[in-house]
């Protein structure tokens, strides 16, 4: 197997090792972020568990209560797939290329990651017709 080489102008190469950087800052500021989002989860569940438990509370204020807690779940779990997809997206950038590439899933992702854009998100429509 023969080796290939790759040429690239300073600017390039400058480039290229600054994206590297990024991906590899953007992975441990989302490490950081994994432990207090992890507890803030922990701590949603206690509350439910402890909400279910309780038999003197007004049942209209449990009711709403539980309400929130279900709200607070959902985008816990939207705040969750965000970071996960940030993190493969970190992954990516900071490794080098394997030589296998899947594109349909690149392309799911990267349409997930824009959805974060809020233009993106209600202005722009998006058809996938991947096989």
């Amino acid at each position: 197997m023969g080796v290939n080489k790759v040429e690239l102008d300073p600017k390039q190469a400058i480039r290229l090792f600054q994206a590297a950087s990024v991906g590899k800052l953007i992975g441990g500021l989302i490490h950081n972020i994994n432990g207090p989002l992890h507890t803030l989860g922990m701590e949603m569940d206690v509350m439910g568990f402890l909400l279910n438990k309780s038999s003197d509370t007004n049942p209209d204020i449990l009711k709403d209560f539980a309400k929130r807690l279900s709200r607070m779940g959902e985008e816990f779990e939207k705040l969750n797939s965000m970071i996960r997809q940030a993190a493969d997206r970190a992954d990516t950038y900071s490794a080098l290329p394997s030589a296998y590439l899947n594109i349909n899933h690149l392309l799911r992702e990267e349409l997930e990651f824009l959805k974060a854009n809020l233009y993106f998100k209600h202005h722009v429509e998006t058809v996938m017709d991947l096989q």
